[in-house]
């Protein structure tokens, strides 16, 4: 300890020197007092009495330090403050914006858990990320958990293809189909579409099963254009469409009776022909689908997403995900689509595929076009362009790019430890490389940070909610700051 920041003549001395004075022992203090006397020379050599016994020397010494601790010159403000009676008041400091200053009843209503809560969360910083949005959410319910610019609308390139899944699925469910019996026959159109590709040839024949495999692996454009013309035709056909606005009718040829809402949406009455457009609150009005039988699953699919996910940020105007600017969705509207999807059980067999290989099947009218011929199939094989699945604890999701959209990725993972899982978004990435880098540090970070918290027992009891404490609300701004860090 410096003898400096002791003061033993009492010209200057302050409450704090003397609570330090006091916690040394006596024999320190009373070392430290000769040695500093004698150094200084403050007092007379007779007043020390030079040439008497070390006892007497001792008792002296402590007298005369017993008088300068004692009795210490007082300043105006020392003086002031000891008074006797007054008490001493705090300093009015500048209040601050994120913190008010701290009094007796602050830190009295301040429990321990909050003071927890603020040292958790600000432990930790999230890692650097290239990409302009992204999300942790909990892979059971979807919530975000920590993320940046989440709400932010963006096209989502091929990540539009788990929609379009799981609205397959859940419409062979509907229509009672198989899918591993099914048999679709691809079509010219579907085998022209461009972008990532299934490399489909038109006449061959797969099961809605292999077609779902096509459009997950590799995102074949060609297997979700295919499935969406063949199952935007079954409604149409069965008139299950979602969300047909009716047309305004002719006041003069109605009477005032018979007049109806102008948005009324009931099943349509229109003809069979699939080049007549149609207006409903699922399609957008500048679709580029309005002919064709697609537009009809579209409506499917964003009658999913808003009426039973809860989707509202989110809008689909394509069955691929090729450039479109009506085709649009944010990453916490994403996390909800997948841990939505991933509890259906063929939808998360499908995507922690690594690779599938399928045979077309024999169409049902060969025999009679080629009397006499066998039939010979032909192999098609996929590998998963998700890198991530090759790595302990993911089991998905979901890969796309386009030159608008950018490089974007939809990661599960589930922690070897805590067995907690995840839903890692990821959109308009610096490079297609960079997603795979990313994902592992968020992934780590996110387990990190949510198990420092479940250690600190704050979960349990949400304090930080209570109104009586003047933290509340401060501790809410921290909680939502944090997770857009």
């Amino acid at each position: 300890m410096d003898s400096s920041s002791f003061i033993i003549t009492g010209k200057s001395s302050t409450p704090l020197q003397l609570e330090q004075m006091s916690t040394l022992e006596n024999t320190y203090a009373t070392l430290f007092a000769i040695k500093q006397i004698k150094s200084k020379s403050l007092l007379d050599p007779r007043v020390l009495g030079v040439g008497e016994d070390d006892q007497g020397l001792s008792k002296k010494m402590e007298k005369c330090l017993q008088k300068t601790i004692s009795k210490p010159k007082r300043t105006r403000r020392t003086s002031f403050l000891l008074k006797e009676g007054h008490k001493r008041m705090p300093r009015d400091r500048p209040s601050s914006k994120r913190f008010p200053p701290l009094d007796d009843k602050a830190k009295d209503s301040m429990n321990k858990r909050e003071i927890i809560l603020m040292k958790t969360l600000l432990d930790i910083p999230p890692p650097f990320v290239t990409s302009r949005c992204w999300a942790v959410a909990n892979g059971k319910t979807g919530k975000v958990l920590f993320g940046r610019l989440e709400n932010e609308v963006r096209e989502i390139a091929s990540l539009t293809k788990i929609l379009v899944c799981l609205t397959v699925i859940k419409l062979s469910i509907k229509m009672s189909f198989n899918l591993k019996t099914t048999i679709i026959q691809v079509t010219e159109d579907a085998s022209m579409v461009g972008g990532t590709s299934a490399k489909l040839k038109s006449g061959d024949c797969l099961t809605i099963w292999d077609l779902l495999h096509g459009l997950m692996l590799p995102s074949g454009n060609d297997c979700g254009y295919l499935l969406a013309e063949h199952f935007g035709h079954l409604l149409k056909k069965s008139g299950e469409e979602k969300g047909i606005i009716k047309p305004k009718n002719d006041p003069k040829e109605t009477s005032s009776e018979d007049t109806t809402v102008e948005l009324d949406t009931t099943e349509s009455k229109e003809s069979d022909d699939d080049e007549c457009p149609v207006m409903s609150k699922y399609l957008h009005r500048f679709s580029c689908f309005k002919y064709g039988y697609i537009k009809y699953f579209l409506m499917e699919m964003n009658y999913i997403a808003k009426e039973e996910i809860g989707c509202k940020n989110s809008f689909f105007d394509s069955p691929h995900g090729l450039m479109n600017r009506w085709n649009t969705s944010t990453a916490s509207d994403l996390a909800k689509i997948s841990a939505y999807s991933l509890k259906n059980k063929n939808f998360s067999k499908i995507t922690k595929t690594k690779r599938y290989k399928c045979y077309t099947k024999k169409p049902h009218d060969f025999d009679e076009e080629n009397p006499g011929e066998e039939f010979k199939p032909s192999l098609y094989s996929w590998d998963n362009t998700n890198k991530l699945l090759w790595k302990l604890g993911f089991d998905g999701l979901k890969t796309g790019i386009t030159p608008s959209a950018g490089p974007c990725l939809v990661a599960s993972y589930t922690c070897s430890i805590t067995k907690d899982h995840y839903i890692i978004i990821l959109l308009n990435s610096k490079s297609m490389e960079h997603r795979w880098n990313e994902v592992s540090k968020l992934k780590a970070w996110a387990c990190a940070r949510m198990r420092k918290i479940k250690h600190s027992n704050i979960l349990q009891e949400n304090s930080f909610r209570e109104k009586k404490s003047p933290f509340a609300s401060i501790n809410s701004k921290i909680l939502t700051k944090i997770k857009h860090l």
